[in-house]
């Protein structure tokens, strides 16, 4: 039976109620449609995004039709990752459990599915697979349920979980990808981050900020970033006009929602980068504009906003770019995970360089709301000469052959595969309409 009318049956669902998509055995052509379907609902829907009992019992489902398990796992993460009866005075977690740990299984049988932990799989089936982001959203799962269990005394099934997700990080390093590959700084499941498949490790999840001229640049400019943005919060309400002109449609990413807030000043995807939001900001966005370290279609600027209580939940960033932040207004109990480096902190005038390609997440649990120069650069490697020219042997060692070459020849042409494919679907994508929210979207992200 198809998708939609099985749920439909299942559960008596009535021509106005959400019903998934018609689905095949493609799997990724299954994420796409049920991705477009969910995100329509949510931003769209006049009718409230009642969807969560129609994709779970689509997602289990799934378990016999396992080409559908990769799209309902994302779906139940990017919109039923928090549990919604949280309260900041509650014992419980904020994580839903339930609904992730389902997640997680649909993750596992799509990596089945796919036979990413054969160790018999060869290097482009593993690709083709997308095995290594099927892993790495299993293992974002699998460390935050293990926590989550551990928050709520249900220790037995924390340490199995944990158990579970090293036991697969074990499997996963007898593949060919990597055993025939080399090492590649991985030792544990939090050690992830995408941007090692296509550069040797050089510093982890944070980078040496100093080495930076980009991250000079930002601590030099401060005032100017500080005065715009207190300009910009001293009129009633502005900030949030600015906000809606121009969001991303990336699902239920916060909790409490409304809680994080970002106003986009620039966007390297567009041929003219400064958006209209800079008319607010003019000379904040003439100085990131003249930046050539954002001159990528991965370059991006924004105010960002985090309220108390706030959980900007774990998720992977985009490869081939490092994330620069500045401290503009900082609040106590405010703090940044990334991958193995945890509870950093926002600091006044202060920049730092982190791989925003590790699993990354931010909590709120202090009082005042916190604002900071949120930008997006290109990777040291990506604008070698750049770099090369500096003056300082530090800089330049940012963009060395021992920083940006593999010295295994086929792990060295794999990333060169990687970033060509890269190249091309960046390509396509600036001729496509951008996935945001219309400005009065009952729901923020």
């Amino acid at each position: 039976m198809a998708a939609a009318a099985a749920v439909a049956a299942a559960f008596g669902l009535g021509a106005a109620a959400w019903a998934p998509p018609e689905l095949s055995e493609d799997e990724f052509a299954n994420q796409e449609v049920l991705q477009k379907s969910l995100f329509d609902e949510y931003y769209h829907s006049e009718r409230g995004f009642a969807v969560g009992e129609a994709l779970r019992q689509l997602g289990h489902q799934a378990f016999s039709h396992p080409s559908w398990a990769f799209g309902v796992a994302n779906g139940l993460y990017h919109f039923f990752f928090y549990r919604e009866d949280w309260h900041p005075a509650a014992p419980h977690s904020m994580l839903s459990i339930e609904d992730m740990s389902l997640a997680a299984e649909l993750f596992k049988a799509s990596l089945q599915h796919s036979s990413c932990l054969d160790p018999g799989l060869d290097l482009q089936s593993f690709l083709m697979g997308l095995c290594q982001q099927k892993l790495a959203m299993l293992f974002l799962l699998q460390l935050e349920l293990g926590a989550a269990m551990s928050c709520e005394h249900r220790l037995a099934e924390s340490a199995a979980v944990l158990r579970a997700a090293a036991d697969i990080f074990e499997k996963m390093q007898k593949v060919q990808y990597h055993a025939l590959l080399g090492d590649i700084g991985w030792k544990s499941p939090a050690d992830l981050a995408l941007n090692d498949e296509l550069y040797p490790r050089s510093f982890g999840a944070v980078w040496p900020a100093e080495r930076f001229p980009y991250a000079q640049f930002l601590e030099a400019n401060f005032e100017t970033f500080l005065g715009e943005l207190q300009a910009i919060l001293a009129e009633e309400g502005l900030f949030e006009q600015l906000r809606r002109l121009a969001r991303n449609a990336e699902g239920l990413a916060v909790w409490p929602p409304d809680a994080r807030g970002h106003v986009q000043l620039l966007d390297g995807r567009e041929e003219n980068p400064m958006l209209a939001t800079c008319a607010f900001a003019p000379r904040s966005c003439e100085l990131l504009a003249a930046r050539p370290e954002l001159r990528c279609g991965r370059g991006a600027a924004f105010l960002a906003r985090l309220e108390p209580n706030a959980w900007l939940k774990p998720h992977l960033g985009n490869s081939r770019r490092l994330a620069a932040h500045l401290g503009l207004i900082t609040a106590e109990g405010t703090e940044l995970n990334v991958g193995p480096a945890r509870r950093l902190r926002w600091q006044v005038g202060r920049a730092f360089v982190w791989d925003d390609t590790h699993v990354h997440d931010a909590r709120h649990n202090g009082e005042g709301t916190r604002y900071i120069l949120q930008s997006f650069f290109c990777h040291p490697c990506e604008q070698r000469e750049l770099y090369q020219s500096h003056e300082l042997p530090a800089v330049r060692s940012l963009a060395s052959d021992a920083a940006c070459e593999f010295a295994h020849p086929v792990r060295a042409e794999v990333a060169r595969a990687l970033r060509q494919e890269m190249d091309a679907r960046e390509e396509a994508y600036r001729s496509m309409p951008r996935m945001t929210v219309r400005a009065d979207a009952p729901v923020s992200v």
